[in-house]
């Protein structure tokens, strides 16, 4: 992580090797040709002129001392307000490279169910999706909700294109979404649910690699991006009917710097599941879910929960310090 600055994104530099994502140039021989236009590169061109796009410039390099490289990060659902057409086709571009990202699909939003969200207005889900001149490079999912008095962001799916993978593009998304959340709304903590290795079986993990990133490797991302994890159990309902639960989630924080310290109970965690998933009790079987984590967040309520490092245990799992070590072997 950088040194703290005055706000725990002022210090923030985002890199990426020094290669310009805007050139399009191919090589033949010892002659450079003419670039050669992507098929989709108006449709990302016209983005840019959209309410709900806004243009993201960041500098190369670990000291910020390379050439600058532009991406634009789009609101779907600012967008699906004022260009539906244009929302759904950005989606259809999009859906493919959030796929690829959450392989499995008990752990994803169906397309349709993307869909109905960003167009509800009771609801504030949202999904940056972030784009250069060729393609789609990333994007994130999150929403808004105030909880005892305290205005939190919750985000889920963050998913990076294979292509930009190993560039430092995750970092950019994650913290370039979590800003803007930070400065419309206020935010003073940003909760998010991520895989936790040591829940997963050994089916669970082969199917979670096909991303193209392990379990282990996904920790050590959020560990790096000052996320810490509520010693509680989690578990994530059925987004749709003929899904199932799963059970081998964590909640995590990040915290953003609020009025307070942030103190979190029993009773808090279960609101926050609340604000992420009771939009989906019309289209999804939750209800039984809901339950289930009533039941185990019982002992837990009302008193406040430990924030910890994501390479240790929660208290209600069985230790293994011996499979621990191993998966957190360099």
């Amino acid at each position: 992580m950088p040194p703290a600055a005055d706000t725990p994104f002022h210090a923030m530099s985002f890199f990426t090797p020094a290669y310009d994502f805007r050139q399009q140039e191919v090589r033949v021989g010892r002659d450079w040709e003419r670039p050669v236009p992507c098929p989709d590169a108006r449709f990302f061109q016209s983005l840019e002129g959209e309410r709900a796009t806004h243009r993201i410039e960041r500098p190369c390099g670990i000291k910020g001392e390379g050439p600058a490289i532009f991406f634009n990060s789009t609101s779907l659902r600012v967008l699906m307000a004022d260009s539906p057409v244009k929302a759904f086709e950005l989606l259809e571009r999009y859906y493919p490279v959030y796929c690829a990202s959450f392989p499995d699909p008990d752990e994803r939003f169906p397309f349709d169910t993307i869909v109905r969200l960003v167009r509800d207005s009771r609801f504030s889900i949202d999904v940056d999706v972030f784009t250069d001149q060729r393609g789609i490079i990333g994007g994130y999912q999150t929403h808004v909700a105030k909880i005892d008095g305290e205005t939190y962001s919750l985000g889920d799916y963050l998913c990076i294109d294979n292509r930009m993978k190993g560039l430092g593009i995750g970092p950019l998304v994650y913290r370039t979404t979590i800003e803007h959340r930070r400065d419309q709304f206020g935010i003073s903590a940003h909760f998010g649910e991520i895989n936790d290795p040591r829940l997963m079986d050994l089916a669970q993990q082969t199917i979670d690699k096909k991303s193209g990133t392990d379990p282990d490797a996904r920790l050590k991302f959020w560990s790096k991006q000052g996320r810490r994890m509520l010693d509680v159990p989690w578990v994530q309902p059925a987004t749709a009917e003929g899904l199932s639960p799963v059970d081998y989630t964590m909640l995590t924080v990040h915290e953003i710097g609020g009025s307070k310290p942030l103190m979190i109970t029993g009773e808090t965690v279960m609101k926050i599941w609340d604000a992420y998933y009771l939009p989906l009790r019309h289209i999804a079987p939750i209800l039984e879910t809901r339950e289930e984590m009533s039941r185990l967040l019982e002992p837990y309520r009302g008193r406040p929960i430990a924030l910890k490092n994501l390479t240790e245990s929660r208290s209600f799992m069985a230790r293994n310090d011996d499979n621990s070590d191993s998966c957190w072997a360099e």
